[in-house]
This record gives structure tokens, sequence and C-alpha cells, in this order.
């Protein structure tokens, strides 16, 4: 399953990657924020965490802070990797994957954390393959591109509301002043 970030031309830059077609955000700087809510989340138990999607690698750098043990990241678009290979190249805990995180998940391990955000994939996301690769109490939260809770199916469901309207003037598509950050427990 190759989702639309397969082929999507991005234009990249220091603040924001925009996809060339749609000329929305793909990511921008002013997520930090939030990307750093999900990473505390996401390596709250330590261990193997598995990242699918690295963008601008605001959520990578911020889950390497942690320390991982390893920290797997899949990425299928061909700009993206490229920067991602650079970016993991002196990291020895780092595993790159370049594919499609539908097919592509290392059988190898079960993670103790996994945090989903591939732009505009989320409708393919199948929620309940996860169980397939994370540990018993292990965590996952995904971007929330939804103004308001969001479930794909989990029962256990939590969200962390943060307000974003502080630091939400530079982005084109986020509408409201709250970021509805997911949290399932597994």
């Amino acid at each position: 399953m190759n989702g639309y970030a397969a082929t999507a031309t991005y234009i990249i830059t220091d603040d924001c990657i925009t996809d060339e077609e749609s000329g929305w955000d793909v990511m921008s700087t002013w997520e930090s924020p939030i990307m750093q809510k999900h990473a505390d989340i996401v390596c709250a138990n330590g261990g193997h965490i598995l990242e699918f999607g690295f963008g601008m690698g605001i959520s990578a750098d911020m889950i390497q802070a942690k320390n991982p043990t390893s920290h797997t990241i899949i990425e299928i678009n061909d700009a993206i990797y490229t920067r991602l290979e650079e970016w993991a190249s002196d990291k020895s805990n780092v595993v790159i994957v370049k594919g499609d995180w539908y097919n592509d998940i290392p059988t190898d391990k079960k993670y103790d954390g996994i945090f989903y955000d591939a732009h505009n994939d989320n409708a393919m996301l199948k929620t309940a393959e996860l169980k397939n690769y994370i540990k018993p109490g292990g965590v996952f939260t995904y971007y929330n591109e939804e103004v308001g809770p969001r479930n794909f199916s989990f029962k256990d469901i939590e969200y962390e509301v943060i307000d974003v309207e502080s630091f939400i003037e530079e982005c084109k598509y986020f509408k409201g002043n709250k970021y509805y950050l997911p949290i399932v427990n597994f």
C-alpha cells in the first residue's frame, strides 16, 4: 500500500515542508511544541521506538534526546528519505527503512512506543495491525490533523489537549486553538 507521500513532490525549506501540488504544509517548525509532547508520550516507557514519517526530523530529534534503545524510522518519500539518511548517519541506535509504513515494518522486535506522523496518509492507518508490533504496556500516538478528538477504532483512547493559539499563526491549514493529542495504551 503506497500512500500519497510516496509520489508527492515537496518544497523543503528550513522552516517548512510544503506539498507542491496542494500548497499545504506537510510539516512546519510551528509544530515543535506538539512534537515535543508526542516524543514525551512515545518515549515514556523508553526502549524501542517506531516512528512513521520523518518530515523535518523535528520529532526524531526529540525522540533521540530521550535516548531510546532503538529508534526505527520508516519513510516513503524519496526526498525526505535522503534527508533521513544524512540525519541518521551518526546515530548508532537508529534504524531507517525506505518503504511503506503498512508493508515495511521490521518484524524483528516489538516496540515500546509507536509514533505515526505520515502526511496525508492517515486514512490508511490500519490500527488493528498495531497490536502485532507493540509490546503489552506500549503506547501509540499519532499526529491528529482533526480539530477535535479522532478515533481510529481504539476503545481506550485518551486525548491531551494542548493550547496552540500562541504558536499557530504560521500554520496554513490548522484551524482552531486546541490540539487534541491522542494517546493509546496497549
